[in-house]
């Protein structure tokens, strides 16, 4: 019987040993947390306490990501608190991460479109940032199947202010529809301008921008949109970016 419970202390030991030391590249590879055409230069640390550097996405370079779980915030069951920081934009979350999938609470984040290396042209040259707020949500092997939070934008001001005009700051909320991340955002100006805008994951973006009056219709075609019913249109499709040389 002794000999049973000194086997059974060593198989934990060695497993819980297993676990605590496994690097960080083994927790990068899960099926729910690998995506297709991600990468990364260098992983570091273990799943405790690591950091994926030279991260890219479809070829473009997409920031690092560090992690921390200390061993009493996983004894509380709380989750790896996680950043991500790139050129172009910043994060923050609470993250559980699992063999299938990921959840994650307490979202921030940032990212300035225009710094994106390999984005669309017409979306380049406009200033501004997206942020996320409240964020939260659950990923099951790379598919949306819940998401909530607030989300707000500039872009749409900073394009006014080229001819003189005073648009709002957009606000919307995030969600999931037919697996994939959706971010709907809306605002009025007090000329009467409407503008909406859909940015759907990976790379999808619709403006609508209606009651804007000709003036502002035919500026916002000097810079890619499209004449609509009542205004102008920019659509963004990810298989768009695909067949550019």
């Amino acid at each position: 019987m002794r000999s049973l419970v000194l086997a059974f202390v060593f198989i934990s030991s060695v497993l819980l040993g297993a676990v605590a030391f496994a690097p960080m590249s083994v927790l990068a590879r899960l099926p729910g947390v690998s995506a297709d055409g991600l990468s990364w230069r260098h992983a570091r640390g273990t799943i405790w306490n690591g950091q994926l550097s030279g991260i890219e996405w479809n070829g473009n370079a997409a920031g690092n990501i560090e992690l921390q779980l200390p061993l009493l915030s996983a004894l509380s069951g709380q989750g790896h608190d996680v950043v991500w920081i790139a050129p172009f934009g910043s994060a923050r979350a609470n993250v559980h991460i699992r063999p299938d999938g990921v959840s994650f609470d307490n979202l921030t984040a940032t990212v300035e479109p225009s710094a994106i290396s390999g984005i669309d042209q017409r979306l380049a040259s406009l200033e501004g940032t997206i942020t996320v707020r409240a964020g939260a949500g659950v990923l099951h092997r790379q598919r949306c199947r819940a998401l909530s939070g607030n989300v707000s934008t500039d872009l749409a001001r900073q394009v006014a202010i080229r001819f003189g005009r005073d648009w709002p700051l957009l606000a919307g909320t995030l969600a999931c529809v037919n697996g994939v991340a959706v971010a709907d955002l809306s605002g009025e100006a007090t000329d009467g301008t409407a503008i909406d805008v859909k940015i759907g994951a990976p790379r999808s973006l619709n403006v609508q921008v209606s009651n804007s009056g000709p003036d502002v219709t035919g500026a916002l075609q000097l810079v890619g949109f499209s004449p609509s019913p009542g205004g102008a249109e920019l659509v963004l499709r990810a298989q768009e970016e695909a067949t550019k040389p």
